[in-house]
């Protein structure tokens, strides 16, 4: 009879390599599939970290001219007292020591609050918006009140209770994501400007003597809205 001991040897050499083949695959389709979940992943990240999502995956998509137009809201600016004195008095590392705590504690502050949007921290203030309906006064000033309880465990360099100073205002205004290879969420108006002028202008306070410069529309609104 014939032997089939050479047939059996040429077919058993290809599936070897078949299934070895199939292995390779399978691990760089894992591998593929990891890769694209990391990457969006980041880039879910990079996107809430950059601006409210609806605007974020706009820039994302390729709309590079990402403009809203907010009818009625609250802007807040919250600055912090004697920065630039304790700069020179104290020097870089135990500003941006005493800094760095003092935004982690505004960002803890502004995570526990859906209603509140910020826009950027900048040396000595941050600027937030509200734009909940009938509410985005009082939502702000109950986050400057958190602010303000959040800071009197972070003393300043030199020992002395932190200070903040709250600027308030209500309008309309716009928010837009400025710029392509280094984009930044910003907002813009009379409203946002006046907001500054009031926090420039207010009484630095604690948590013990909370206090805040609103301007009269804020004012107003506070009649119906409520504390």
């Amino acid at each position: 009879g014939w032997s089939f001991a050479i047939g059996s040897s040429l077919l058993v050499v290809p599936l070897a390599m078949a299934a070895a083949s199939v292995r390779r695959i399978e691990t760089e389709t894992r591998e593929l599939l990891l890769s694209t979940q990391r990457h969006l992943q980041l880039e879910d990240e990079l996107a809430a970290a950059l601006a409210p999502p609806e605007l974020s995956r706009r820039f994302l998509r390729g709309d590079h001219l990402v403009v809203e137009a907010i009818e009625e809201g609250t802007a807040m600016f919250v600055y912090v007292e004697q920065y630039k004195e304790l700069a020179l008095s104290h020097g870089t590392q135990a500003l941006i020591a005493w800094a760095t705590a003092i935004f982690q504690c505004f960002d803890g502050c502004i995570d526990r609050s859906s209603s509140v949007t910020k826009v950027e921290t900048f040396n000595d203030f941050i600027l937030v918006f509200s734009t909940k309906p009938k509410e985005h006064v009082r939502v702000c000033l109950s986050l400057a009140c958190d602010m303000l309880k959040c800071v009197q465990s972070l003393p300043r360099p030199d020992g002395t209770p932190t200070t903040l100073k709250v600027g308030v205002s209500s309008g309309a205004f716009t928010t837009a994501i400025i710029g392509l290879q280094s984009p930044r969420f910003s907002i813009f108006g009379d409203t946002v400007n006046t907001a500054s002028r009031m926090a420039s202008t207010s009484v630095p306070c604690t948590a013990h003597s909370p206090f805040a410069h609103i301007s009269p529309s804020s004012w107003d609104l506070l009649g119906t809205e409520g504390l």
